[in-house]
């Protein structure tokens, strides 16, 4: 894809969708309004945390060793991390914004993913 068309779809996304508004449900039931004033570069710092936190680059048919933390570098801080942590604890989202029903997606995936780091590695056998 040229540069020139793809930034061209990004234009459009952010005209389409200056705004995303809805209700979060959570697994408890609760409920709890959004808006968020710029949904893309939510999606953005959501993608960038998940990619920090994915486990390497694929070459061909085999896969780089994952990195330690160290060779990772320092998590990425945004002003968005509130956001993106509040849409992940959400079981699913009421809204006619498709858009946003991709930005919970992409965030619950990158807390996910950022959770798979800390999580202790489970060891067979005595």
């Amino acid at each position: 894809m040229r540069y020139d068309s793809l930034r061209r779809r990004i234009k459009s996304i952010e005209r389409e969708s200056p705004i995303a508004d809805g209700v979060l449900v959570f697994p408890d039931g609760s409920t709890r309004a959004i808006r968020i004033a710029d949904p893309l570069a939510v999606m953005c710092d959501a993608m960038t945390l998940s990619s920090w936190a994915g486990p390497g680059l694929c070459e061909g048919d085999s896969q780089i060793p994952q990195q330690t933390e160290w060779q990772k570098g320092p998590r990425p801080v945004s002003k968005h991390d509130s956001t993106i942590a509040l849409l992940a604890r959400a079981s699913s989202v009421e809204s006619e914004n498709r858009f946003l029903h991709t930005v919970q997606s992409m965030a619950a995936h990158a807390v996910a993913m950022e959770g798979n780091i800390h999580a202790p590695t489970q060891q067979g056998g005595n």
